[in-house]
């Protein structure tokens, strides 16, 4: 089982995974990490000497599937997915559980959630 949970700076949390309304289809960028490998050179110096390193930043990337069983509900998810991800708000907690594996990272969203056209809605 995959979860994933943000909780933004005000104490809104959201959560996605198995359950309605929100249903957990997709993450991405939660795997490896760049490193940054830092070092000096000397003139005429054959290669280079190792100073340090530092961990490139993660862009994970969620999609999700909000199921509701009237447009009136539906609206008010994405009012409260705006809410809770307000990149205005700065920095929140993002925890990610996957079979028992609990992970937690300090996160900003850098865009709004992004939905469908309203027109698509049936």
């Amino acid at each position: 089982m995959e979860k994933i949970t943000f909780i933004n700076n005000k104490g809104q949390s959201i959560e996605f995974g198995e359950h309605a309304p929100f249903i957990l289809t997709k993450i991405e960028g939660m795997g490896a990490v760049s490193t940054n490998i830092h070092s000096s050179k000397s003139p005429s110096q054959d290669g280079e000497t190792y100073v340090n390193n530092d961990l490139d930043i993660r862009n994970p990337s969620i999609e999700i599937i909000i199921l509701a069983d009237n447009i009136d509900k539906i609206f008010r998810y994405r009012r409260q997915l705006l809410s809770v991800f307000n990149p205005k708000l700065g920095l929140g907690t993002l925890l990610h559980e996957v079979n028992g594996v609990k992970r937690k990272i300090q996160a900003i969203p850098e865009l709004a959630p992004v939905f469908p056209d309203a027109k698509n809605f049936k």
